[in-house]
């Protein structure tokens, strides 16, 4: 038993174990069929399926991803999931948002400061392998997804796939900076 971050007791193996008979299922269905948290079905993931730093690494993770070319972001609420092919446009973090400029095709600003984690997820979805980057909010839910974009023969990019790996290993090996500004002090990709 575990506890998940509302302070509800949880079966962890039995989300485990549903994990694993219902690859297809979204985490966010899992989670509503479980009464527990987006998180907290991440949490239970086989442990290479899964890492999570914390959401201090969002402006230099959307910073990096802005590098990678043509991503699939994914908004995902209870009543809509939204799937846009697109490339992520180098922001800035200021005033506790990430802000991307005006005049590119995505516009407005992400709350940064509500990011308490960041889960990068490899896992088969629909018997294909999928890399995911996702942005977890305090109430342990889903604010968005980042996923690595998969080529004419539905395999997954492998440039984006190595790139998906170095960033995964260099978040989960330095702590974010408190004012998410990594990449002032270092230079991309030099998160070590």
């Amino acid at each position: 038993m575990g506890v998940n971050s509302a302070g509800t007791r949880t079966n962890g193996v039995h989300a485990t174990a549903k994990l694993g008979m219902s690859p297809e299922g979204t985490l966010e269905q899992l989670a509503k069929e479980q009464g527990v948290t987006t998180i907290d079905v991440v949490r239970n993931l086989l442990p290479d399926h899964r890492t999570i730093v914390a959401g201090g690494h969002l402006p230099h993770i959307m910073r990096e991803v802005s590098s990678w070319g043509e991503i699939l972001l994914v908004i995902h609420t209870p009543d809509v999931v939204l799937e846009w092919p697109t490339q992520i446009p180098t922001g800035t973090a200021s005033d506790g948002y990430f802000r991307f400029p005006g005049d590119t095709p995505i516009g407005g600003n992400i709350r940064w400061e509500n990011c308490q984690h960041v889960a990068f997820i490899c896992r088969p979805f629909l018997d294909r392998a999928s890399r995911s980057i996702q942005f977890f909010n305090a109430d342990g839910e889903v604010m968005f997804k980042i996923f690595v974009m998969r080529d004419g023969q539905r395999n997954l990019v492998p440039e984006q796939v190595e790139k998906f790996e170095a960033l995964r290993a260099r978040c989960s090996r330095q702590a974010p900076h408190p004012l998410g500004l990594e990449d002032e002090i270092l230079p991309r990709g030099d998160l070590a």
